[in-house]
């Protein structure tokens, strides 16, 4: 005889069942809403990833009871203001720990909702790789640069897995739109991430911005030197390789510095001010490619400045997979985008 085995591993997090007062309330007047879910629930680190926007002066309370979670409104709610509640990564079921990953709650005590939205993602400037639990912050137009991340902005989300940001929940004002890495909205250390967008953000109006995220602090010594025309590292170096040679041909001149890379390490790097790159005696296998506009031609990629209102310099990543192939020679058209 064998012992049951309980069935398949349930993968499922808990479903919102329903919620009082409804999503999109009008003239919002209560004290407490209720949310109730299928199965028993606990909270997930609730206090890194439970927000309001925009922020209440008193903090939300909450309570448990079996399958229902049920959040205390305190009474500084501005009444002509939509507010967000997230709980998007706050909820997970008892028994398995499945977590809720896109709940959000809507309100307003006035006689409409505002649901104009601004959204986009955040990538890191250099690697180009989304960051995950980034905090991205409107202010109003013309807010001293000072002041950033030292004062609470008007609202704010956060990114998800794949960077993805959105307000959903503004009226067609204009902004000024900024992100930081971290816990809060300040600008605890020197080393935090940043980012920022030159120009005003609208409601509405504005969406699908990449918001490229540095460090200020970041020392150039870390950074991708090109003081020579190339460099092969020791574990492509094979004398019974034949080499090809790759022309790249771009749509434009530009001072730049393209790499080759493979598992992320740069094999072969050179400095470039023509359309038309040649790059001799790569050895075979499959490459990425990246190309880093040297605005100011000094031979490494600059982070940028908040203060200065200077961006880092830009990274473009060419699209697809390289194959070099033993004496096969390739060319490559590429048309690089300079819009930041």
């Amino acid at each position: 005889m064998v012992p049951p085995t309980g069935g398949e591993k349930d993968t499922s997090p808990p479903e919102l069942i329903s919620v009082y007062p409804e999503n999109l309330t009008t003239q919002f007047k209560n004290t407490q809403i209720y949310f109730s879910f299928d199965e028993n629930i606990s909270l997930n680190n609730w206090v890194s990833n439970f927000y309001v926007s925009p922020s209440l002066r008193a903090p939300i309370k909450t309570d448990l009871k079996g399958s229902d979670l049920i959040l205390t409104i305190p009474d500084s709610i501005n009444k002509e203001i939509t507010y967000c509640i997230s709980l998007d990564n706050c909820i997970k079921d008892v028994n398995e720990g499945n977590i809720i990953s896109d709940l959000k709650y809507l309100f307003s005590a006035s006689n409409f909702i505002d649901t104009l939205s601004v959204n986009g993602q955040v990538l890191d400037a250099y690697s180009l790789i989304p960051e995950d639990k980034i905090w991205v912050l409107l202010y109003n137009l013309g807010i001293d640069d000072s002041l950033i991340f030292k004062t609470s902005p008007l609202y704010m989300t956060k990114t998800n897995s794949v960077g993805i940001f959105n307000f959903t929940n503004l009226p067609n004002n204009k902004y000024e739109i900024y992100a930081i890495a971290g816990d809060n909205f300040k600008m605890d250390n020197i080393n935090e991430k940043i980012a920022f967008y030159r120009s005003p953000v609208i409601g509405g109006e504005t969406n699908n911005i990449i918001l490229y995220l540095f460090n200020t602090a970041m020392d150039s010594c870390l950074q991708d030197s090109i003081n020579h025309m190339s460099e092969i590292v020791d574990s492509v170096k094979n004398t019974d390789f034949i080499t090809a040679n790759l022309t790249v041909v771009l749509d434009r001149k530009t001072p730049a510095i393209i790499s080759l890379l493979r598992g992320g390490k740069v094999i072969i790097t050179q400095i470039v001010a023509d359309s038309v790159i040649k790059i001799n005696d790569v050895p075979p296998g499959e490459y990425d490619m990246k190309i880093v506009i040297d605005d100011n031609q000094n031979k490494i990629w600059d982070t940028g400045n908040l203060y200065l209102g200077v961006l880092p310099e830009k990274v473009i990543h060419y699209p697809n997979k390289i194959l070099i192939r033993s004496n096969w020679d390739v060319e490559l058209n590429w048309k690089i985008n300079l819009l930041k």
